[in-house]
């Protein structure tokens, strides 16, 4: 398979892909950054009512704190019509750090009095005392004298959990933000997502090279796969679009699947003869039709 095709190939070709406004809808934005800091707060303390309880589980419980804060920033985009990747990740940045560092904080509040729960300046200590005086037993936290063994882990293990924490978080947010969006319409795209045998891929990747890509969609015989997950090598082709479909904004996604996913290209603008190629085959249903259309949020 040949490498994904880039945006110097596709503008040499007089292709384009789609290209983020980068605006944000501030009005929105700064009623939904206050709910998204509570919303990390909640996190952090159901991690120390956690922790106190001794149901810490390592790792299993900093991945569910992830999942909540990957939650919060896809909302947070969608509300807020953040096309911009860069806010969606300071944004992730910021909550994540409240979860994390507000866990600690939690945590000393509770241990030492909650007199220290806005003693942000005891939180270094707080931290490094409990590298050195804590270890792990059992899939928990639980006080006993550390060896160095423990030291180093308990210092990982911190790293780790934030990475994931963090990491997450960013991505959930940049994902977000990368999403199709139509400014003519002022709202996000909607997705439908079909599975194809594997050749499929490299000749759609020929087509839009040769500009044959119409002709290909129209012979395009689909084999869907009930079960992407546990199916053989496959192709997964995605539409983005507003509305209905019934306009002429349609970006199209094609990713091949053999061992690893490969992405053959990305978000990558249709001309109107080409939607019109895809409408039979790809599009919930054609314009001006009756009846609802059945949509997949796939992306």
């Amino acid at each position: 398979m040949a490498r994904p095709l880039s945006n110097r190939a596709l503008k040499g070709l007089g292709r384009t892909r789609y290209q983020s406004s980068g605006r944000v809808d501030w009005t929105r934005m700064k009623k939904a950054i206050p709910l998204a800091m509570l919303g990390a707060v909640a996190m952090a303390g159901a991690l120390t009512i956690l922790y106190e309880l001794g149901l810490y589980l390592v790792m299993v419980v900093p991945i569910l704190a992830a999942s909540g804060s990957m939650f919060l920033m896809r909302n947070v985009v969608e509300y807020s019509h953040c096309r911009n990747q860069r806010v969606a990740m300071l944004i992730a940045t910021i909550v994540g750090a409240i979860a994390c560092l507000g866990y600690y904080q939690f945590r000393l509040a509770y241990e030492s009095g909650w007199e220290a729960l806005f003693r942000v300046d005891l939180l270094p200590r707080f931290i490094w005392d409990n590298w050195t005086t804590q270890v792990i037993v059992s899939l928990r936290h639980a006080n006993r004298p550390p060896d160095d063994l423990s030291f180093i882990g308990n210092i990982l293990l911190f790293f780790v959990e934030v990475l994931v924490i963090f990491g997450v978080g960013i991505a959930a947010g940049h994902a977000a933000a990368s999403r199709v969006y139509s400014e003519d319409d002022a709202c996000w795209t909607e997705s439908y997502t079909r599975n194809v045998v594997l050749r499929w891929g490299l000749k759609i990747e020929v087509a839009i090279q040769t500009g044959l890509l119409p002709m290909i969609l129209r012979q395009l015989e689909l084999q869907p796969i009930p079960d992407p997950q546990n199916a053989p090598p496959h192709t997964r082709i995605t539409l983005e679009y507003s509305g209905d479909g019934s306009s002429n904004e349609v970006y199209m996604t094609v990713i091949s699947i053999p061992n690893r996913m490969i992405k053959i290209v990305s978000q990558l603008r249709l001309t109107p003869e080409e939607i019109d190629a895809c409408r039979p085959l790809f599009l919930p249903y054609p314009p001006n039709a009756g009846g609802q259309p059945a949509r997949s949020n796939e992306s």
